[in-house]
């Protein structure tokens, strides 16, 4: 998906409308079949409008912005998309929407996107002719502009530093050659110690195959002798046979022992099992859960898996949220302690979890398939801990807490 947007930017850049378009189109359809209206659809789109913006076709590009305007609000949209509604609102002349995105933009961690606010909304003051906030804009958008160059000038001279470590790169180059120099020699050496030692190898097994033919010449000899000893090694078959019939015996003893003591040790462990869960449900985990699952906002999720419906309520996930971290206090806090930027779907994934819904009964509450869900539990897991785990990992770490 990321590679048909950069080859869209780059046949954009060539100007080659017909094939950008193109590779936005692919990257669109891409996108929303990994998540329905996610934000790379949305960014998607706001790329395809800049590209109708730029191409000058208004009416391509106002029709693409109603699939992007009701999420403007949405806590995950970029800068980027942003900038694209605030240029929209700007042709259409809406510049009280306008000033709303600019001023949001303005709130930016990034430079570029609070120059871009504080120009549009100096602008917008001058046309207002709004003395007092066209001083502060201006003034707002030369800070920018002077942070912005002063950066890129602390760069330059960063990058100008660099070429002073040349003369160190060098070293290390000639350290590095005479490393490899070193340990081709070492190889070489080697390996003329392993073609010595193969030699001798080879010699020392002519040497015995000759004597193990002069022993064959013996053994033929010797064997016109053992042929007298036949009847004596009859014997002794016999009497190894009956040996080895005790030792079966034996064996099958030994083996009806340890089966009854495995039966013992199963039984056991079973016995310790039980006594577990006699343990668990005793214990005041137990009670705090079975709150849970006696609460009428559980029920009513419960009905709407019956129903095979998903939840849509705001309500009842917000009743559901607040019965569980009343059962397990600051259950919502840990998880966005791990990370604060946890989007609302996931977190509803964790309550759901630590219901301990399946994972078919969670897709079909919030409207997912199950490999959606499996694939939304690994990149959460990773989320929360910077680290690749499995579902698993996940749903043991939720019930854990």
């Amino acid at each position: 998906m990321f590679n048909y947007c950069s080859l869209a930017s780059i046949y954009k850049r060539l100007e080659q409308p017909d094939s950008a378009f193109l590779y936005y189109e692919k990257s669109l359809l891409l996108s929303h079949e990994i998540e329905p209206n996610g934000i790379d659809e949305i960014e998607t789109r706001a790329a395809i409008i800049d590209f109708y913006i730029r191409k000058k076709d208004i009416d391509k590009a106002l029709s693409e912005y109603k699939y992007i305007e009701p999420y403007l609000n949405k806590s995950f949209i970029t800068d980027f998309i942003i900038m694209t509604a605030v240029n929209i609102n700007i042709i259409t002349k809406d510049y009280e929407k306008a000033e709303v995105l600019s001023d949001r933009l303005s709130k930016s961690k990034n430079l570029r996107s609070k120059e871009f606010a504080y120009s549009l909304l100096a602008d917008i003051a001058k046309q207002e002719r709004n003395d007092k906030k066209l001083y502060k804009y201006t003034l707002a958008y030369k800070i920018c502009l002077d942070s912005i160059n002063s950066r890129a000038s602390q760069d330059a001279i960063i990058h100008q530093n660099s070429f002073y470590n040349y003369s160190l790169k060098e070293k290390e180059k000639f350290k590095i050659e005479k490393r490899y120099l070193r340990n081709t020699i070492i190889m070489l050496f080697a390996l003329s110690v392993i073609s010595f030692i193969t030699s001798i190898i080879i010699y020392v097994y002519r040497s015995m195959k000759k004597r193990n033919k002069v022993l064959f010449i013996q053994n033929t000899k010797l064997s016109e002798a053992n042929e007298n000893l036949v009847s004596d090694n009859l014997k002794m078959q016999i009497s190894l046979a009956q040996q080895l019939d005790k030792i079966k015996d034996l064996e099958n003893h030994i083996t009806h022992i340890e089966n009854s003591t495995q039966q013992q040790n199963l039984s056991e462990k079973i016995q310790e099992q039980i006594t577990n869960r006699i343990k668990d449900i005793n214990s005041d985990n137990y009670e705090v859960h079975y709150t849970v699952l006696e609460s009428e906002v559980y029920a009513a999720f419960r009905s709407a898996i019956q129903n095979e419906k998903g939840v849509t309520n705001k309500n009842l996930w917000q009743q559901l949220d607040d019965v569980i971290n009343t059962a397990y206090p600051k259950f919502r806090t840990k998880l966005y302690y791990l990370n604060n930027g946890l989007k609302n779907d996931d977190y509803q994934i964790c309550l759901l979890i630590k219901c301990n819904f399946s994972i078919r009964e969670i897709a079909l509450l919030t409207f997912r398939s199950k490999n959606a869900i499996i694939n939304r539990r690994t990149r959460l897991y990773f989320k929360l801990f910077g680290i690749n785990g499995t579902p698993n990992d996940l749903d043991r770490y939720i019930l854990s807490l």
